[in-house]
C-alpha cells in the first residue's frame, strides 16, 4: 500500500482543509508559511514515530492536482530531497490516524543521524525531516525531529539503568510517570550521571518508582520483570526542545523449561558486554555440550541426573540446579574476557526462581599519582583515536568495557625545546595507584610492544598529527582494556597505568631507546629499569595517571 492510499481523505474534510487555507492565507498575507513543530517522539524496537497533532492537507489521489509536497531529510551534512514514494523506498512511512498524520521512521531508513557507544554496543538514532506543501498563497512547513534509543535499558540484580549515548542534544529534564527530575539536582530514588560518552540513568529496584509486571519469557512460562511507568525525555538539540518517549522494562526473568528428565535453557551471546566468547561457556561437567550451537548463541538441554546436576529437598519439593559458567582466559595475570554465570534451577513441578549474575563493582576512585622529575612529562588519556581533548581530572574514574581501547598519551610540558626527544621506556600497568606494586601486567617494554601480550599495544606514529608542533615531544598508544584476576576472580575493577620515559638529546642518538621508538632486537636484552650508560638522556621520568580506569561488566 502506497502513501497515497493509505491517506486518501473524504470529501468533506477536503473541503474543511481548503477553507482552513484560504482562511490561513487572508490571515498571514500571500507567500506566508505556516510552521507545525512536532516535538515528541515514541521510540520502539524497530522503529521511531511521532504525531503530528493539527489536521493539514493530505496526500490522496483527490489533491494531487493542487498541493505538492516535498520531503527532505538532513543526514547532519547535507539536505536529501525525495519525492514521496522514494521515501517510502527509503524506510519512511507516513499512516493517518483519526485524521492526523503519523510519521514513522525505521532505523535502516536514509539519512538517519546515528551515534554509538564505544564496541557499538548502543546507538542513538535521530531524525530531521520536513515536509513542506507548497502553495501559490501560503505553505505549510512541517518540521519533525525524532529521537530513540531502541534498547537504552540494562538490568542487574538490584538495579534498572537507562544509557543515552551522548550525540548533539543534552538532556533538559525527564519525566517518570507524574514525576519530573532535572540533571542538575541529585534525588533519592532516582539518579542522573552525564558522562563523556553516554548520559546513564539509574533506579534502585527498591525505588517506589519500580514497578513489578507479570510476563512470559522464551518458554512461554509465566514470570516477571522489574519496569518503569512511561518515561519522557527531553533533550535541548541545537536550541529546541525534542523529547522521546519509552517504556523502561528489564528483560523478562530467564526461566528453564523444566520437562522429561532436562532443562532447557538458552545463552545469548550478547548477554555480556564485551560478548560473550562461546567457546568458554560450560556445565559443571564440561564434557556435557549445548545441545544446539550458532553464532548468536547455546542451547542447553541439561539432564537433571548428570552433567553435574544436584538435586535437593526443599519444602517438600525435589529441586535441581546446574551452572553454566564462562570459564575466563587468563593470560599472566589479566584477562579480558566479560564475567558470566548463569544458576538454572528447577523444581520438580516445573516452577523456577533462576539467578543471572555479573560482577558489577563500584568502588570510590582513589587519589591520583603523579611524579615529575626535572622536566615536566604527563601521561593522559583520551576518549577517541583523535586525541583531540584529554579526560579532565573530574573525569576518573573513566568507564570502559574490557576490550575497549585506552588511548594513552605522554607528553612533555611546557617546553619548546626542538633539540629533546621522549623516548618511551617501560609502560604497565598495576591494580594499585602505587606503580611498583603487584601485579603489574607490561603494556610496553624497552620502547616496544609487549611481545607476550595477546592484544598487543598499538603506538601510533606523531606523523599521523600534523597540527602538533613538537613532534618528538609526544607518543601516542592504545591498549585494549583488561581486569587483574587471581585463580579465575577478578581482583578490583580499576586498573591503573604509568609509564617510564627517557628525556633524549637529539644532537646524540647514539643510545637505542632514544634513537628509535621500538628498536629491533633490543627488547628483553636489558633489565627494565637499567639504564643504557651510553645514552645521551637528559632525565628520566616516572608518571601515572591521574586516576584509574574502571572495568565496566554489564548486561546487555
Amino acid at each position: 500500500m502506497g502513501w497515497c492510499d493509505m491517506l486518501s481523505p473524504s470529501s468533506s474534510l477536503i473541503l474543511r482543509l481548503m477553507a482552513m487555507y484560504v482562511l490561513a492565507s487572508a490571515q498571514t498575507g500571500p507567500g506566508s508559511v505556516i510552521p507545525i513543530e512536532v516535538d515528541n517522539t515514541n521510540c520502539g524496537k524497530t522503529y521511531m514515530e511521532a504525531l503530528v497533532p493539527q489536521i493539514f492537507p493530505d496526500f490522496g489521489r483527490a489533491m494531487m492536482k493542487g498541493p505538492q509536497w516535498s520531503f527532505v531529510v538532513n543526514d547532519g551534512g547535507e539536505q536529501i530531497s525525495m519525492a514521496l514514494d522514494q521515501a517510502s523506498e527509503n524506510g519512511y512511512e507516513l499512516r493517518k490516524v483519526d485524521g492526523k498524520l503519523v510519521i514513522r521512521a525505521y532505523f535502516t531508513a536514509k539519512g538517519l543521524q546515528i551515534f554509538e557507544k564505544p564496541l557499538k554496543t548502543q546507538s542513538l538514532y535521530l531524525a530531521d525531516l520536513q515536509l513542506k506543501n507548497d502553495l501559490s498563497s501560503v505553505a505549510i512547513l512541517i518540521h519533525v525531529v525524532m529521537i530513540c534509543v531502541p534498547d537504552p535499558v540494562v538490568c542487574s540484580k538490584t538495579e534498572l539503568v537507562i544509557h543515552i549515548p551522548k550525540f548533539t542534544g543534552s538532556l533538559v529534564r525527564m519525566t517518570v510517570g507524574t514525576r519530573t527530575y532535572l540533571p542538575s539536582r541529585h534525588y533519592p530514588d532516582l539518579e542522573i550521571q552525564q558522562g563523556f560518552d553516554e548520559t546513564r540513568i539509574s533506579v534502585l529496584f527498591s525505588s517506589p518508582l519500580v514497578e513489578e509486571k507479570y510476563c512470559e519469557d522464551v518458554h512461554n512460562a509465566s514470570s516477571r520483570q522489574n519496569a518503569l511507568p512511561e518515561t519522557k525525555m527531553t533533550f535541548d538539540v541545537r536550541g529546541a526542545e525534542f523529547s522521546m518517549t519509552i517504556e523502561p522494562v528489564c528483560q523478562c526473568n530467564m526461566v528453564p523449561l523444566c520437562k522429561d528428565g532436562y532443562m532447557d535453557v538458552d545463552v545469548s551471546a550478547g548477554s555480556t558486554v564485551p560478548v560473550l566468547n562461546l567457546s568458554t561457556v560450560q556445565l559443571r561437567d564440561p564434557s556435557c555440550r549445548p545441545a544446539g550451537v550458532s553464532a548468536g548463541g547455546l542451547q542447553y538441554r541439561i539432564p537433571l541426573d548428570s552433567c553435574g546436576t544436584t538435586v535437593k529437598m526443599l519444602n517438600g519439593q525435589l529441586v535441581y540446579e546446574n551452572e553454566i559458567v564462562a570459564v575466563k582466559r587468563i593470560q599472566g595475570g589479566i584477562t579480558r574476557d566479560a564475567e558470566f554465570r548463569l544458576t538454572v534451577v528447577c523444581y520438580f513441578n516445573g516452577s523456577a526462581d533462576p539467578l543471572l549474575t555479573v560482577q558489577m563493582n563500584t568502588k570510590a576512585p582513589p587519589p591520583p599519582v603523579l611524579e615529575q622529575g626535572e622536566i615536566q612529562v604527563v601521561l593522559l588519556a583520551y576518549p577517541d583515536v583523535q586525541y583531540s581533548r584529554p579526560y579532565g581530572t573530574r573525569d576518573y574514574p573513566i568507564l570502559k568495557y574490557l576490550q575497549e581501547p585506552v588511548y594513552l598519551e605522554v607528553q612533555v610540558l611546557n617546553r619548546q625545546d626542538p633539540n629533546i626527544k621522549l623516548a618511551l621506556n617501560d609502560c604497565w600497568a598495576t591494580a594499585s595507584p602505587d606503580p611498583s606494586t603487584a601485579p603489574r601486567w607490561d603494556i610496553i617494554v624497552d620502547g616496544c610492544e609487549y611481545e607476550e601480550d595477546n592484544y598487543k599495544t598499538v603506538q601510533h606514529p606523531m606523523s599521523r598529527f600534523p597540527t602538533v608542533q613538537f613532534l618528538n615531544h609526544y607518543r601516542r598508544f592504545e591498549v585494549k582494556m583488561f581486569t587483574f584476576v587471581s585463580e579465575g576472580n577478578q581482583l578490583t575493577d580499576s586498573v591503573y597505568f604509568h609509564c617510564s620515559t627517557l628525556i633524549c638529546a637529539s644532537q646524540r642518538p647514539d643510545s637505542a631507546l632514544c634513537s628509535r621508538s621500538c628498536p629491533s632486537g633490543f627488547q628483553g636484552r636489558r633489565r627494565r629499569g637499567l639504564r643504557d650508560q651510553s645514552s645521551p638522556f637528559v632525565s628520566e621520568v616516572l608518571m601515572s595517571l591521574p586516576g584509574p580506569v574502571t572495568v565496566q561488566n554489564a548486561l546487555h
